[in-house]
């Protein structure tokens, strides 16, 4: 709310400013929480009766104090949920900055504009963090979910947007659910949440699947997929029939040979750098089941010469 605003919410007792600028000033400086299940909606701010003027400078006094005073010191809460992409079975990272320490805290979770559910209560640290490690349900349903941290009935809160998808997407020649060739390991963490590993390696499971990013100097290179639920933008899946990979890319397709991998090849420029997709497999026939599948840049390939 600036000062403007103020001032005419504090007139508006007098019938100096109109009904519908105060209603104007209602919609646009109380926001209601998009969603609720166990609180209440907070209630809109109702004009001030029979006050005097020393009650009206002392109104107006206390807002511009709150205007000048408020944001330098007072601490917004936020919140940040990782990994930002999931799928059904994952471990969420929840954590929360900013609410009132000790105090009972809340977090829910639904669909946009619908009604939200608690997954967890706890209470808020001297620091006022809250952290909280909760798995997604294996049946949930896919697509966008909002993650709330609440206290005192939702007048303190924080929200962030989770995308459930129905299984680990590797990008062919790009990377894997939104994590793209060259990221740092912090980017990678981001969108993929906390990971296992070592200086050169990261690993992340969900459900049954697995991915590791090969690092160095800091960025991955490589991916590494592998695990039923891991499926291509097409629909063809690690453990399914070559088949299904054979005819979606055709004469592009190419076989290849190494002193470990046997499998197919399908080579691409992405940014002016020559990158694969590599399907390992037991052998050539279009029977035979993707193991796993590699993603990654020629020039820093030591398993492939492409």
């Amino acid at each position: 709310m600036n000062v403007v605003s103020l001032v005419a919410a504090c007139l508006a007792v007098y019938g100096a400013v109109p009904s519908w600028y105060v209603s104007r000033i209602q919609t646009l400086d109380v926001e209601r929480p998009a969603m609720t299940s166990h609180t209440p909606a907070l209630p809109l701010p109702t004009p001030v009766l029979q006050a005097g003027p020393i009650r009206l400078l002392a109104v107006v006094l206390a807002g511009i104090a709150f205007l000048v005073w408020g944001p330098a010191h007072a601490q917004a809460a936020s919140m940040a949920v990782s990994p930002r992409h999931a799928t059904p079975g994952t471990v969420l990272e929840i954590r929360g900055a900013g609410f009132a320490p000790g105090q009972a805290t809340q977090v829910l979770m639904g669909r946009p504009n619908t009604r939200a559910f608690v997954i967890a209560t706890v209470r808020a640290n001297r620091q006022g963090r809250v952290q909280v490690r909760q798995r997604i349900h294996g049946s949930i349903d896919t697509g966008r979910w909002i993650v709330m941290i609440c206290q005192r009935s939702c007048r303190t809160r924080a929200r962030y947007a989770v995308n459930v998808q129905p299984r680990i997407t590797f990008r062919p020649e790009v990377g894997v659910m939104s994590a793209r060739i060259g990221m740092t390991r912090a980017q990678l963490v981001r969108q993929l949440g906390p990971a296992r590993g070592t200086r050169t390696r990261m690993q992340w499971q969900a459900n049954g699947s697995r991915v590791m990013a090969h690092m160095r100097n800091g960025r991955v290179h490589t991916f590494q997929v592998a695990g039923p639920r891991s499926c291509a933008p097409f629909g063809a899946c690690i453990g399914q029939p070559a088949q299904r990979f054979i005819n979606h890319y055709g004469d592009r397709l190419v076989r290849y040979e190494s002193s470990a991998h046997i499998g197919w090849l399908h080579l691409r420029t992405v940014g002016g750098a020559r990158r694969f997709t590599a399907l390992q497999a037991r052998n050539y026939e279009p029977a035979t089941r993707i193991q796993q599948a590699w993603i990654g840049t020629c020039a820093q390939s030591t398993a492939l010469t492409c």
